[in-house]
């Protein structure tokens, strides 16, 4: 800024230099008087920047047509006032005060016609335009002024996408015309895209499940999916595409390209900056990759090691975004808030690998027990203990990480129902029996009479911290004892109590220095006698976060060689009537139950449908297997007594949903099956649901609420109580 002195204080100049002065003026503006602009005076040191041929070519160009996509948010579209406006527009503007161009809007109403309106020459530049083989044919590109990765995008029940090859098969919806389409229809020509105006219209389709999926570049898709309430939707993974952002220029005119590359060079990095940030508003940390782990369970060792490398991979990535970051946004985040956004992306991503981690490992459990029948040596029977007690170590270690993710990532809902108490400590005690028997200890519980029959609870989520704190006193009590006891006191409000429920045992104890650090995540008593019991120290960890989201706390009484005495307190329980006829599902019935009959199984892994084959060898059912939807249906629907009586069926199938495939039965009159909530319909598997045929007893499968367990043992009653259990 310059001080404008009083008018007193100028001195004359002398009669010669006033005529140098009107002279210089007089060519000044015979130069650049045919630069017509906007209202704007073209910037003088830019002007200096352009050789002589740049200049007479301005001065014989007084006016540009320029076109751009209207329905391309953040980059260019209407406003609410039908204005030109977004990122290209800001440039657009900057470039016509550098260079005192008079830029003509020519208005489409969508980019196709933009595009056949550039290659006619009715229109001479077109904003935000990727550079293809097919484009350069009708123009010349400027370099890219802005760059950002090409995302997949699906709904929230979708599966995370790895790449663009696992949805084959799948309803792409891509904007016709636009550039990720013509790479997508070159790279993976047997897609069949569902093609539409524009990018809103894509995303909107998939929304609406009109369609799976959709790329897009992560600017437009952030923007879309923020200013348009797409609230069920979800960045599922990256592709291999960049989207660069150019000006296109007609092929004749190679010196209004160097004019505009000039000038994007010009402009300051402050005003880009600027530009970037008004615009552009990238979630980065909802951005998940999933990655599949292992396909082939066979190799626990192997199976660490990937998980380790995934963990390290991941790092390795969060690093590479966090410089790109602090780059982009011109260090204006701080080193705490990308570590917030690191920690929650890798939150999220722990919790969406469950399912390809869990599979394969349940799989090693289910085939580890049936070769224990087949193995009659000593030392074989030793191997297979030791592969045993490995699995369920990497399995409890696996699971530790995710449920851990999934508080820290918020996706951890609880879900209350009517339970019985008495028999949710009674099954928990008992599925350490056979670990107690192992190390000769004996476990015992008591529910007092203060406690009602039927509690509110999320049974669910208080049974997984009855098991993590009696899997610590099991683990550290080599003799002795351990006891459960719970009981319960008048609250404020009438219908409500206060439930204590304590775990004690004999074991080695905790120095009370460590009795608040012992609920740290990855922590554990750090005397070094502790070192052989192992575990990662996310279990109380764990219980401690699940019983402050049930309004709950838990605290810890102990000293080293004296035992440790665990408290769980959940005051404001409710205190349930038991409603007639839900009673009777204490002990729902099994599979064993049934008359014999013909059951299918709908599973795409082949090792799960070999592991249900080999369960139920020596029942009186018949299992017939199919490894897709349509493979299923064709089964659901044989005639006559070929038809199965249950299904059992995979809700996660490559060619249709397992609901989908649930509605097609519910909807023809040949397969009147009645299905049952979905469950963890087979542990080694997938989630799934139970469907009977109407012929059967109304009571067969009965399912107790949307948390039910019922161990089946088809054809072996004296089963391994160990062994993966068969769930509905």
């Amino acid at each position: 800024m310059t001080t404008r002195r009083p008018p007193t204080s100028v001195p004359s100049k002398p009669p010669r230099l006033r005529w140098l002065s009107l002279l210089s003026s007089l060519v000044f503006s015979v130069v650049f008087s045919a630069l017509p602009t906007q209202g704007q005076t073209p910037d003088p040191d830019f002007l200096n920047r352009l050789s002589q041929e740049e200049l007479a070519w301005l001065r014989s160009h007084p006016k540009i047509r320029i076109g751009f996509d209207p329905s391309w948010p953040p980059f260019s579209f209407y406003d609410n006032e039908k204005n030109y406006t977004g990122i290209d527009s800001e440039y657009i503007t900057l470039i016509s005060r550098l260079t005192g161009i008079q830029f003509e809007i020519i208005h489409t109403s969508s980019w196709q016609e933009t595009l056949d309106k550039a290659q006619k020459r009715e229109i001479d530049i077109v904003s935000g335009m990727a550079r293809s083989r097919a484009r350069q044919v009708y123009f010349n590109f400027t370099e890219p002024y802005a760059a950002f990765p090409v995302a997949i995008i699906t709904r929230l029940d979708f599966p995370f996408a790895t790449s663009l090859s696992s949805l084959e098969n799948r309803a792409i919806s891509v904007p016709e015309g636009y550039i990720t389409t013509e790479r997508l229809l070159e790279d993976y020509p047997n897609y069949s895209p569902v093609l539409t105006e524009n990018s809103q219209q894509s995303l909107r389709a998939v929304a609406k499940a009109d369609a799976d999926a959709t790329i897009e570049n992560l600017a437009t898709a952030s923007y879309l999916i923020k200013n348009n309430g797409l609230t069920n939707l979800k960045i599922a993974g990256l592709t291999p595409y960049e989207f660069e952002v150019r000006m296109a220029v007609r092929k004749d005119w190679m010196e209004c390209l160097a004019i505009l590359q000039k000038a994007l060079q010009y402009i300051p990095p402050h005003e880009k900056q600027r530009i970037y940030d008004k615009w552009i508003s990238l979630d980065y940390e909802n951005i998940v990759l999933e990655e599949k782990v292992w396909q082939v369970a066979g190799v626990i060792l192997l199976a660490s090691g990937l998980i380790l490398l995934l963990v390290l991979l991941w790092n390795h990535r969060l690093k590479q975004e966090i410089q790109q970051r602090i780059i982009a946004q011109d260090a204006l985040r701080t080193a705490k808030e990308e570590a917030e956004r690191a920690n929650q992306a890798k939150s999220e991503f722990l919790a969406n690998v469950s399912h390809e981690i869990r599979t394969p490992m349940n799989a090693i459990l289910g085939f580890n027990a049936l070769l224990k029948k087949e193995v009659a040596s000593p030392l074989g029977q030793r191997y297979l203990d030791a592969v045993e007690a490995g699995s369920r170590t990497l399995l409890t270690v696996i699971n530790d990480i995710l449920d851990l993710s999934k508080v820290e990532s918020g996706k951890l809902e609880l879900r209350y129902e009517m339970t019985d108490l008495r028999h949710l400590i009674g099954e928990a005690c008992g599925l350490f029996d056979y670990r107690n028997e192992q190390k000769k200890l004996r476990i015992d519980y008591l529910v007092e009479d203060s406690v009602p029959a039927r509690l509110l609870l999320d049974g669910v989520r208080l049974r997984q911290v009855l098991f993590n704190l009696l899997g610590n006193a099991v683990k550290f009590t080599e003799q002795g004892s351990i006891h459960v006891r719970a009981s319960a006191s008048e609250d404020k409000l009438p219908g409500l109590v206060t439930l204590g429920i304590s775990v004690q045992d004999t074991g080695i104890g905790i120095d009370p220095e460590l009795h608040q650090k012992i609920f740290e995540a990855f922590v554990q008593a750090s005397d070094p006698k502790n070192k052989k019991f192992g575990g990662t120290g996310l279990g109380l960890t764990i219980s401690k976060r699940l019983t402050e989201m049930m309004g709950g706390r838990i605290r810890v009484e102990s000293s080293p060689g004296q035992g440790s005495t665990f408290h769980i307190i959940l005051p404001g329980v409710s205190i349930c009537h038991p409603t007639p006829g839900l009673t009777e599902n204490a002990n729902p019935p099994s599979l064993d139950s049934l008359p014999p009959s013909r059951i299918l199984v709908i599973d795409d892994a082949e090792s799960s449908r070999l592991l249900l084959a080999d369960l139920f060898k020596g029942s009186p059912h018949t299992l017939i297997q199919a490894e897709s939807s349509n493979q299923g249906l064709a089964l659901a629907q044989a005639p006559g007594a070929l038809r199965p009586d249950v299904i059992l069926l995979d809700l996660r199938l490559p060619d249709m949903a397992g609901m989908e495939v649930v509605q097609h039965l519910q909807t023809n009159p040949l397969t009147p099956f009645h299905p049952h909530p979905p469950h963890q319909c087979l542990q080694p598997s997938l989630s799934g649901s139970a469907l009977r045929r109407s012929r059967l007893p109304p009571k067969t499968l009965q399912c107790r609420g949307s948390h039910a367990h019922s161990r089946l043992r088809p054809g072996n009653p004296q089963a391994n109580p160990h062994s993966p259990a068969f769930h509905l």
